[in-house]
Order: C-alpha cells, then structure tokens, then sequence
C-alpha cells in the first residue's frame, strides 16, 4: 500500500489512468456474466458507431479491453513507463498525449478497419507513452520481458524501433484487428 501511495504522489495521471482500466474492465466482467454484452458495443469505437453519432467512443475505447491479457499488457506498460513519461511532461501534458495518442489511434485504425469492427484497448495511448518515453531517452539501457518470459536487455531506442516494426506488421497482416496498430509513432 505504501508503494501505491508513493506511486500516486509521483504520477497520479498514470496511477488513475491504471485504476480506471481495471475498474472498466470489471464492470466488463459484471455485464457479460449477466448477459448484458451488447451495452460495451456503446464503448467500442466503430466505424458504425461514429456515423450513428457515438461521439463518446473515441475516447470510451480507451477503457475498455477485449480480454485480461490486453488490459494486462496496456496497464502494465503504463504502470512502469507512465511515471517516468509523466514526470518528464508534467500532469496535464502527459494526460494530453495519452488522450490524443489514443483517439488520434483508434481514429486512424478506424479509417482502415470495416465500419463494423469494434475497437477496443489503450494500446495507442500506451504506445504514445512508450513511444514518448524512447524517443526522450534513446540511449537509456531497459531490460524487458520478451513473451513475458525471456529477459532481454537493449536501449531504449531499440524497443521504440521493434514496436513501430511489430505494429506495422500486424497492421499490415491484420492480426489482432481489435488492437490499435496504426497509433501515432515516434
């Protein structure tokens, strides 16, 4: 408890972005198991939602996720790199870029997705954070978890670089279509 207590005086953007992603993803959760699924439709973004008038979407998909792995992924991505993202841009201007990356993301993976996909995640916005955070400290040695398993060092420079590979691949391949593969790079 003390470590989320620190967390939060140094990055409370990063730490309510965190919690609001979990607390969406268990109201998920609540209405799946009582069969009321169609009402995340109201939250994805589409390109039939958006002509329907669905403003709210942009922003709404940030929120929700498709399953654990995808909110595990996203909000451990910003758990570590958000402090230090916020840190360097101040509250106001990291909330700015994790919001535009997101809506600037989904936005442009709509364009290119059926009107009927479903877009869903914080994976753009996360990317932005990421992305900010490689291109801030090019040089800084990281060491990640390949697979969640494989430990492996490389700067900073290098992760921006294999992110921007791996999102252009599965762009162009297609795969996992309900990931926001086209966000804002670099």
């Amino acid at each position: 408890m003390q470590a989320l207590r620190e967390k939060f005086r140094i990055a409370p953007v990063t730490v309510i972005l965190c919690g609001a992603c979990v607390a969406v993803f268990i109201g998920e959760y609540f209405l799946m198991v009582t069969g009321r699924r169609q009402l995340l439709g109201l939250l994805a973004l589409s390109g039939e939602g958006l002509a329907r008038g669905w403003w709210w979407t942009p922003i709404t998909h940030l929120f929700v996720h498709a399953n654990l792995l995808h909110l595990a992924v996203n909000v451990f991505g910003l758990w570590f790199i958000g402090p230090e993202v916020e840190t360097m841009l101040g509250r106001t201007r990291f909330l700015v870029l994790y919001l535009v990356s997101g809506i600037a993301g989904g936005l442009l993976q709509t364009a290119f997705s059926a009107p009927q996909s479903e877009l869903v995640g914080a994976s753009g916005s996360v990317c932005g954070v990421l992305l900010s955070f490689t291109t801030a400290y090019p040089e800084m040695p990281l060491r990640a978890l390949l697979f969640f398993i494989l430990p492996v060092s490389m700067k900073a420079k290098t992760l921006g670089r294999g992110l921007i590979v791996f999102s252009a691949l599965c762009a162009a391949l297609r795969l996992f279509p309900h990931i926001v593969h086209l966000a804002p790079h670099g």
